[in-house]
């Protein structure tokens, strides 16, 4: 009877460590699938931050290229309005003498 009570309390013993072993490999595995998620939503993140840095390029190119297009409008207005000038002088000679042109 003594021996049987030795054998269910080592087997008992046994359980419990194998139980406490499979906690530990559980809480292991959390970890690294905890870490695994991090890692991955650390790159994500890196990924979303690049793709916005090259928004903000794009965008700041595109601004670029429409202050370009506008420097471009405001250039042709110009020789637009002078050539308006000299063809207004050149209509109107007592202006012309002046050295003025129509009023803006």
């Amino acid at each position: 009877v003594q021996d049987v009570k030795k054998q269910v309390q080592d087997k008992a013993q046994d359980v419990k460590k194998q139980a406490g072993q499979k906690v530990d490999e559980a809480k292991d595995k959390a970890q690294d699938l905890k870490k695994q998620a991090q890692d991955k939503a650390g790159d994500v993140k890196k990924q979303v931050e690049k793709k916005v840095e090259e928004g903000k390029d794009k965008a700041q190119d595109l601004n670029e290229a429409n202050q370009a297009q506008d420097k471009v409008q405001d250039v042709k207005k110009q020789v637009q309005d002078k050539a308006q000038d000299v063809q207004g002088q050149g209509a109107r000679p007592q202006e012309a003498s002046t050295g003025q042109g129509p009023g803006p």
